[in-house]
Parts: structure tokens; sequence; C-alpha cells
């Protein structure tokens, strides 16, 4: 029985309840951030717990405690849970309220085994397909998925794993991924209208560092869908290929070079952090 935190206490998982009047039930106003645990210690915690302040507070949240004592308490949690490798995610609501207005927030603190994703998933691709519609507030983790569950039977009917919004045939994001594709050696990634992404930004950050040329730009549906290669990326997924989006292969259903080069690169620099 995994133990959580919940509004300043630490309760076993059974008994961390909320009320049904809450905010984040009733409106699905509320955010949330996500990140891997490698080794007992939190994945590029700064990363994910800077997002989480900013998502807050573009959505009129506030966080009950700071920085400093949200790592402690994830720290604490790590601990108690005896938590080797596996997720921490940390959510906040607009919590209960007799009124339109914010009165106390709903803070809590889950943890969660790591994803068990088929290793074909990596080593062979996976396909998608695509829509014209997109996030509200790309900007904000949002507890907001209701574009993306949806459409979850479309996809299952496809074959699909993820989907890429496509509106105005402009290619943004997955419903829980970013997305790089590669054309002529260049990888390209959106920068406007998307969740920007911690996974995404230390691909960004290692394509520099390892000299692959990258660039932040719109991408067209076109784009996508002539592209050499195509990626897309999460906390959960690292870094995973796409070998075919709707129904157009990409490179031959095959997983391309730099793809793999990139998986490669992420894989070290994981394992160099564990130690």
């Amino acid at each position: 029985m995994k133990t959580y935190y919940l509004n300043g206490k630490f309760v076993l998982e059974q008994d961390a309840k909320i009320s049904i009047n809450d905010q984040g039930f009733l409106r699905g106003f509320g955010i949330f951030d996500l990140a891997a645990i490698y080794n007992g210690k939190i994945f590029l915690k700064d990363e994910h717990l800077k997002r989480l302040k900013n998502s807050a507070k573009l959505l009129g949240l506030k966080l009950p405690y700071s920085i400093s004592k949200i790592k402690q308490i994830s720290q604490d949690l790590i601990a108690k849970n005896k938590t080797k490798n596996g997720l921490i995610r940390w959510v906040l609501s607009g919590g209960v309220s007799s009124t339109r207005y914010i009165e106390q927030e709903t803070f809590a603190v889950l943890m969660e085994d790591e994803p068990n994703y088929p290793e074909r998933y990596f080593e062979a691709g996976i396909q998608v397909i695509t829509t014209n519609l997109k996030r509200e507030l790309p900007a904000v983790k949002s507890l907001d998925y209701q574009i993306a569950y949806s459409h979850y039977p479309k996809m299952k009917k496809a074959g699909a794993y993820e989907m890429i919004y496509t509106p105005d045939n402009l290619a943004l994001e997955a419903t829980t991924s970013n997305l790089f594709i590669v054309k002529n050696s260049v990888v390209y990634t959106p920068k406007n209208d998307i969740l920007l992404g911690i996974t995404r930004k230390k691909v960004i950050e290692l394509c520099q560092k390892n000299k692959i040329n990258i660039l932040e730009c719109d991408i067209s549906k076109k784009d996508l869908l002539s592209a050499d290669e195509v990626f897309i990326t999460a906390t959960t997924k690292k870094i995973m290929p796409v070998i075919k989006i709707d129904n157009e292969k990409v490179n031959d259903s095959k997983v391309g070079p730099v793809t793999k080069k990139i998986i490669e690169l992420f894989e070290d620099f994981i394992l160099n952090r564990q130690r």
C-alpha cells in the first residue's frame, strides 16, 4: 500500500480522499506535474517544480508551500515508500469553495509505479494519428484531458498509441508528449502553442551539446508527413520513435539514425545523473 501526501498529512493510499465538491473533480480546475524517480532521486526535479509553480500562476492558483518545502515532502515520501524507481505526481486543484472564488486549494503528492512500455515501442517505433484540434491553455499542465480521452477509442481502433494536434495545418504536440521531426539530418521541434516539456528541453540541450543541428520553429502538417524521422518525448516515454502517421509510413517504417542517436544520448544522460 503506497503512502501519499494530502493537504498537510502523509496518508495511506486508501485514506487519501478529497471532497466530491472539489473544483478539480467538478470542473477539472487544477494543475499537476509528473517526474521520474531513478535510484531514489527525482530526475530533473528543479525543472519540474518550476513548471508546476508556473502552471499554478497561470491559472491563478497558489502552492501551499515553498518549492524547498515541496522538495522535502517529496523526498520524505520517497523514503516512506522505499521507492527506487517510479514516478512522483504533484497535484494542485481549486479545492472546495462555496463561491466561484478559490478559498483553499487541494494539494497532493502521489507515488506511482514506473511505466512498463513494451520494448518494441522504442526499438521498432509506434503509430500515431492526427486531429485538427488543440489543447486549451497549452502552456499549462492542467488536469483537463478532455480532448485526449474523447479520442482514445479512435486511437485504439486505428492501432495508434498517440495523437498529434495539427490545427490550422500546424503540427504542435501530442496528447501527452512533445513532437520532433528530422529532415536532412536537422532536428525541428515546435516552439509555440505547446507545453514546454522537461524532456523536450533536455533533448534540445543534448543536441546542441553534441553538434546535432536543431531548430525550434513552426512545423506544418505537410512537414510532419514528409519528415525523414519523427519522435515524441515525455517524462514517461523518454524518446519514442514514430514510424507511422495516420496511414503514412515514416522512413519506410524504420527508426532513423538521428532518433537512435538521441535515444542513446538521453539514456547516457540518465545513467550519469544516477551516479
